[in-house]
């Protein structure tokens, strides 16, 4: 059996953690500082074969525990090991990596083990209720079903794991997770485990003071008591923050802009986002008086695209009529054609392109707004929270508009030069960094279509529409190039992302010229 040294360590990772000499003496670096340092320098503890304990070679809790509390020895790497259901509780362990192990139902309540890195490691069903295990570090780990029930995981950081790891059933309640970091990122080698059924995680009066949340998905997560005092989220994780305890301050993140916000303004947030989020669950009729297949199909509960669809046809029809009296007609006409989708194959999809010509036949008919003069440009975001189109105009809106642009994942630019024409550029981010790009430049406004299309001799591909300050990119920028070839000319998409509606931000002109600049560098 060999026990890798912390300098050893070091020297293979090439790694410099810029350690003073009296903190090496007195504080040397734990397992969870090697295995975030490895990480970063993209390589991985078990990169060389020497100095290491093969777990396989443990053969019980005793001479797990030789192995790890050496004197001398900061911290030791296991690799591998079936530890399933073994009894570590009230023991205390030096600083101990564990790589590619199962300790699946293992027992460590009660237990110390601080810094401690477990690493690709199946801690399913384990027990670490009341265990202190602050400064913990897990990555791409399974932790279904795991209990740390009023543990100790402060200064810690969870990482990585989208498929190989999971959070289902994970149950951290009442734990002091002051100062833990979830650092999640956007791609299969970096992203964090999301919710795909089944038990959800736990975090009931769990103290997240001074931690970093933003990057993690709150989606299923029960929250409720949980306290937050200078924690970081990001703008999307408020409404799963509703039941949550704000004993002080947040900050509010998004890309690399943070706002602070009293209690006092996150409770205004969350109340306009269940206003606003109240408006969108309602298309422009009741639903318990739906009628026929169509309207039911509108109201389920999958069908907000279509529910969002209905309210605009129905705001549109009444501009409409005080245009042109006779649009009452074909307003008819067309329920008449939208009713058939009832009996269609695929009623959602017949519903869908229903609204979306009747939209621009309504749009064409009102005839283009003045939404952006001459010489001016516009920033459109996806809305990451969403608020009422009122709340807007508020001082609050104001304050963290900043912060919603840099946490949004599609930016998209619209300048309109002073011959009245349009250029636009955007770009979005999907699932494991796939990528959207668009850029069309001389622009107008189609009557016939309520498109905005490029000049052209011929048959023009449609790019945007627009409506009350939201931004609509023709096919979600995923158009059938078969039938329409020229649109690879102006948009593409990779497989896993899209234009998604985005919503106009007033961004200053510091701002816009910083997206513009940052647009030309992607196009």
């Amino acid at each position: 059996m060999r026990v890798i040294s912390v300098k050893l360590i070091l020297s293979i990772l090439g790694v410099n953690l810029m350690i003073s000499p009296a903190s090496a003496t007195s504080s040397p670096p734990s397992c969870a500082d090697l295995a975030i340092a490895a990480d970063q320098a993209g390589k991985d503890l078990t990169d060389s074969p020497s100095g290491r304990v093969d777990g396989a070679t443990l053969a019980n809790v005793d001479a797990l525990k030789d192995a790890v509390n050496q004197q001398e020895v900061a911290a030791t790497i296991i690799v591998g090991g079936k530890f399933q259901g073994w009894d570590f509780s009230d023991l205390t362990l030096q600083s101990a990596c564990f790589v590619d192990s199962d300790l699946s139902e293992s027992n460590w309540s009660g237990a110390t083990i601080s810094g401690a890195a477990f690493v690709r490691t199946d801690l399913e069903g384990s027990n670490f209720q009341a265990a202190n295990i602050a400064h913990v570090y897990f990555d791409n780990s399974n932790l279904k079903d795991a209990d740390a029930t009023g543990a100790d995981l402060s200064g810690g950081k969870f990482g990585g794991g989208w498929f190989e790891g999971s959070v289902e059933g994970w149950t951290i309640d009442g734990a002091n997770l002051t100062g833990f970091r979830f650092d999640c990122g956007i791609t299969v080698s970096d992203g964090c485990p999301v919710y795909q059924g089944g038990t959800a995680m736990s975090a009931k009066g769990t103290d997240f003071t001074g931690a970093t949340l933003h990057s993690f998905g709150l989606y299923e997560v029960d929250l409720t008591a949980a306290i937050l005092d200078r924690t970081i989220v990001g703008p999307g994780q408020l409404p799963y923050l509703a039941e949550a305890e704000f004993r002080g301050p947040i900050i509010l993140r998004g890309g690399g802009t943070d706002v602070s916000l009293t209690a006092e303004e996150v409770q205004i947030l969350l109340a306009a986002n269940v206003q606003q989020k109240a408006a969108e669950a309602r298309p422009s009729f009741d639903c318990a008086q739906a009628s026929n297949k169509v309207e039911q199909e509108i109201c389920g509960e999958y069908a907000s695209d279509l529910r969002l669809v209905d309210r605009d046809i129905a705001a549109l029809y009444q501009r409409a009529k005080a245009v042109d009296s006779g649009v009452r007609a074909s307003q008819l006409a067309w329920l008449k054609q939208r009713n058939r989708c009832g009996a269609a194959e695929y009623a959602s999809d017949c519903i869908r392109e229903s609204y979306s010509r009747r939209k621009g036949k309504l749009l064409g008919l009102l005839g283009e707004t003045d939404w952006l003069a001459r010489g001016e440009s516009a920033l459109f975001v996806d809305d990451v929270l969403p608020l009422p189109a009122t709340f807007r105009q508020s001082e609050l809106f104001a304050k963290i508009t900043p912060v919603l642009a840099g946490a949004a994942m599609t930016e998209i630019l619209i300048e309109r030069a002073s011959d009245g024409l349009y250029a636009i550029k955007g770009s979005a981010v999907g699932a494991n960094a796939h990528l959207c790009s668009l850029s069309a430049s001389h622009l107008y406004f189609d009557k016939a279509s309520g498109w905005y299309i490029p000049v052209s001799e011929g048959p023009a591909i449609p790019i945007f529409r627009i409506i009350d300050g939201r931004l609509e990119i023709f096919a979600d920028g995923k158009p059938d190039y078969e039938k329409y070839p020229e649109a690879a000319d102006f948009m593409s998409c990779g497989m896993r992302a899209s234009f998604g509606e985005t919503i106009r931000l007033d961004a200053g002109e510091e701002v816009i010229e910083r997206y513009r600049k940052s647009l030309n560098e992607v196009m």
